[in-house]
Order: structure tokens, then C-alpha cells, then sequence
């Protein structure tokens, strides 16, 4: 009887035992996969942080980049990215556009306006090729140029605002009123070759920096002509003094080399030009025979490169007093 006691109370506590340590095996699991669920919890949404982190600060970083300030260059940067793009579609033009923008830093605010500025810049650049193709009679008067300039003005209106007009358009806008000045001077028959030479001269001084620069090889051309007009009856060492005095020694030394090289090519088409003319005029010649001859001629005298400048004197005669 003991002994069945003994055995019963064992049992008990045996039981008593496996049904303890049962709950804290399971509350032990229960708990490191809770522990692992907050770790795994934590882990996402310090990610999902980061990401909004980084998120925010890209949003901060293109509200807040740099303002694009309009100005002439504007239309010097739209050239350039329309000169690059391999394709002249509007989309593709538009895309280069953003994507140099975006390397400028600038907010995105200022990508909005200058793309929508740019989009219309573009569509006034093909408008305005058909209006420079329209074709003048020659040669081309003040009247003419008057004309399409105005033209070209009222487009501009067309596609921009009397602020965009002046910021971007002002300084081509005086070159081309300043130039329309100078074309009316040019064919004033009024004025003497030294008259039109100041006031052409004036004309320029009133011009930018940039601009009289850009004009300068000409304005030396037209005083290279001038001295030339008014030196024709002077002795070579004379006309050499007269371009020294201009230009330089060195420039006069080549400026007279190139006279003489142009007198001598001259004197070499009115030469060829009066034998050709005696061929024509000879009745007994076959029209074949003539124009054979007249290729012999030529081609005996002037090399075959030299041929094709001749042919176009030959067609242009006012291009002999014009060297």
C-alpha cells in the first residue's frame, strides 16, 4: 500500500513536471519568434525610412536647385542642343534639352519654363525658315531687308512676350537695325566713297564690343577697296606706303602681293576675253570648230583648276573691276 503511494505521488510529480517545462519550451519558442518578428518589423521599417530619407531629399534637392536666369545665351544653349541632337524631332529635342538642364542643377521648377520657352523656340525656328526663304529680287535694296525684318518681328511676337523679346532678341535685334542703317548707306548714290565710309565707320562705333569685332574684317575690306579706288594712279612703292601707313608694314607688304596677284589675273581674263571674242566673230568658222577652238585657247592658257574661276569671270564681267 506504501509502495502504490509512493508510486502514485512519483507519477505526479513527473507529471506535474513534463507539463511545466512543456509551457515554458513553447513560451521560450513563442517569444524568440515574437522577438524575431519585431527584429524583422524593425528592420523594414528602418529601410522604409531610409527610402522616404532619401526620397525627401531628392524632392528637397529639385525644389530647391538653382534658378535658371533668362538672358541672350539662352538662345545660344538652344542652338547647341538642337545643333547635337542627332534627331530634329520636337520630342527627342525636348528630351536633350531636360536632360541638360538637369546636369545645370536647377530646380525643377525652372526645367518646367525653360522647356515650355524652349518647345516654342522651337516652333518659331521653322516658322522663320519660311519666312527667310522668301526671295527678293536682286540685288538686295534696304527696302527689301526693311521688309523682312519686320517680318521677322511681328513672328517673334507670334511666339513670345515683350520681356522674352527684349531678353533674348535685343542685341540681334540693334545688329540688325544697325545693319539695315548700314545698307541704306552703301546704296545712297548721294553720298562720295569718303562720306559713306565715315558714316559706316560711325555706324560701327555705336555697335557692343562683340559686335564691332565680328564687323571688323569687313569694315578693313571696304578700306582695303577704298585705298585701292584712290591710289590707282599711284606707283607701286606709293600704294606700299599707303597700306603700311593702314595696316602695317607686314599687312601692306601682303595686301600689295595680292593686288598685284589680282591685276595680273585681271589683265589674263581681258586677254583670253578679246581672243574669244575675235573667234565668235569669225564667220568662216563651223559653230563646232569655234567652240573647239575657244576650249583650246582657254585650256592652253589657264590651268585646269584656273578654268573654273574663269568660266565664272568669263560669265561676270563686273567681277573684273571688283578685285
Amino acid at each position: 500500500m506504501k509502495l502504490r503511494a509512493v508510486a502514485l505521488g512519483v507519477a505526479v510529480i513527473a507529471g506535474v513536471y513534463y507539463f511545466t517545462t512543456s509551457d515554458d519550451s513553447v513560451n521560450t519558442q513563442s517569444q524568440s519568434q515574437n522577438l524575431s518578428s519585431v527584429t524583422n518589423q524593425h528592420a523594414v521599417t528602418s529601410q522604409h525610412n531610409k527610402e522616404k530619407t532619401s526620397s525627401a531629399e531628392v524632392a528637397t534637392e529639385a525644389a530647391f536647385g538653382k534658378e535658371y536666369v533668362l538672358s541672350s545665351d539662352t538662345l545660344v544653349l538652344f542652338d547647341q542642343v538642337i545643333a547635337q541632337s542627332e534627331s530634329k524631332e520636337h520630342d527627342d529635342l525636348l528630351e536633350a534639352l531636360v536632360n541638360t538642364l538637369t546636369s545645370m542643377s536647377l530646380n525643377t521648377a525652372s526645367i518646367e519654363w525653360v522647356s515650355e520657352l524652349f518647345s516654342r523656340y522651337v516652333q518659331y525656328k521653322a516658322t522663320l525658315a519660311s519666312v527667310k526663304s522668301v526671295s527678293h529680287a536682286q540685288p538686295f535694296s534696304s527696302d527689301d531687308m526693311e521688309s523682312k525684318l519686320f517680318a521677322i518681328q511681328g513672328l517673334r511676337q507670334d511666339y513670345f512676350s515683350q520681356e522674352e523679346i527684349l531678353t533674348l532678341f535685343g542685341e540681334q535685334q540693334l545688329y540688325d537695325e544697325m545693319a539695315l542703317a548700314r545698307l541704306r548707306i552703301q546704296q545712297d548714290k548721294g553720298l562720295s566713297a569718303e562720306q559713306k565710309q565715315q558714316l559706316l565707320e560711325d555706324n560701327i562705333a555705336q555697335l557692343p564690343e562683340a559686335m564691332k569685332t565680328a564687323l571688323q574684317p569687313s569694315m578693313d575690306i571696304r578700306r582695303v577697296q577704298s585705298i585701292k579706288a584712290e591710289s590707282s594712279e599711284l606707283t607701286r612703292e606709293q600704294k606700299l606706303a599707303r597700306f603700311s601707313a593702314e595696316f602695317g608694314e607686314e599687312a601692306g607688304q601682303r595686301l600689295l602681293a595680292a593686288q598685284d596677284k589680282a591685276q595680273s589675273w585681271n589683265n589674263r581674263v581681258t586677254q583670253i576675253k578679246s581672243q574669244i571674242a575675235l573667234l565668235q566673230g569669225d564667220a568662216e568658222l563651223t559653230d563646232e570648230s569655234r567652240l573647239a577652238q575657244i576650249q583650246a585657247l582657254k585650256e592652253g592658257h589657264f590651268s585646269a583648276q584656273e578654268l573654273k574661276r574663269l568660266d565664272v569671270f568669263l560669265r561676270n564681267p563686273q567681277l573684273l573691276g571688283q578685285q
